[in-house]
C-alpha cells in the first residue's frame, strides 16, 4: 500500500510542479514580493527549502505520526494551505491534495478507476473553500476519514462524501477551539481568583498606604 501511494504520489506532484514552473518560490525569484516576505512564508521556505521537499515532506504517510495528537495539528505551527501557496506557487496545495485523495480512496478499496480530473477539481475546491486550514490539520482529517470517522464511499468515489465529511471535521475542529478557550478562560478566572484580596486585606492595606 505504502508503494502505491508513494508512487502515485510522485506522479501526481511531478506533474503539478511541470506545470507550476512559471511560478518561482520566493526563495529563488529575483523580484522578492511583499508576500515572500511574511514571516509564516520565509519559515515554510526556511523548514522544507523547495516545493519538492515540502511535498515529500507531508506525504499521505505523515498522518500516522501526527494522528495520536489532535491538539497539535489543531494548534501547532504547521502552515495553511494558503501559505503554501504564497511559498510555492498556486498549484502547488493542489499538488499536496491530490496524493492524500488518492490515498484516501485506495484505502476504501473502490471497485472502479478514480477519475483524475475529478480529483484535481476536488483538490481546486478543498484549497479555495479551506485555505485556511492547516496541513497537519488536513492529514489528521484524511487520517480520521479512513479511520471510518465520517460518511464512507459506497464502491466508487464521490466528492460530496469527502467534502461532506470535511464539514465534520470543521465541526469537531470548532468544539476543541471552544474547549482551549474555555480552560484559558478558567485558567485566567482561577488566577484572578488567587491574586485577589479579601476586603478586610483591602482595607488593612488602605490604612497602611499600601494602596495608592
Amino acid at each position: 500500500m505504502k508503494q502505491i501511494s508513494s508512487l502515485l504520489y510522485q506522479i501526481e506532484a511531478e506533474e503539478k510542479i511541470q506545470k507550476s514552473k512559471q511560478w518561482n518560490s520566493c526563495k529563488n525569484s529575483l523580484q522578492i514580493t511583499n508576500q515572500c516576505k511574511l514571516p509564516a512564508v520565509q519559515k515554510v521556505l526556511d523548514t522544507y527549502g523547495t516545493c519538492e521537499s515540502f511535498l515529500l515532506a507531508n506525504s499521505p504517510n505523515k498522518q500516522l505520526n501526527i494522528c495520536n495528537d489532535s491538539n497539535l495539528c489543531y494548534f501547532g505551527d504547521s502552515p495553511t494551505l494558503s501559505i503554501i501557496r504564497l511559498a510555492y506557487g498556486t498549484n502547488i496545495p493542489e499538488a499536496w491534495l491530490v496524493p492524500q485523495l488518492l490515498d484516501a480512496s485506495l484505502f476504501c478499496g473502490l471497485k472502479q478507476d478514480i477519475d483524475k480530473s475529478q480529483m484535481r477539481t476536488l483538490a481546486t475546491i478543498i484549497t479555495n473553500d479551506y485555505h485556511w486550514l492547516k496541513i497537519d490539520e488536513l492529514l489528521l482529517f484524511f487520517f480520521r476519514f479512513k479511520s471510518a470517522h465520517y460518511l464512507h464511499f459506497y464502491s466508487y468515489f464521490d466528492p460530496h462524501v469527502i467534502l461532506g465529511s470535511l464539514k465534520m471535521f470543521i465541526n469537531e475542529r470548532a468544539r476543541a477551539h471552544e474547549r482551549k478557550e474555555q480552560e484559558e478562560r478558567d485558567k485566567e478566572a482561577e488566577n484572578s481568583r488567587r491574586n485577589a484580596i479579601t476586603y478586610e486585606e483591602y482595607l488593612r492595606m488602605k490604612e497602611l498606604n499600601v494602596l495608592a
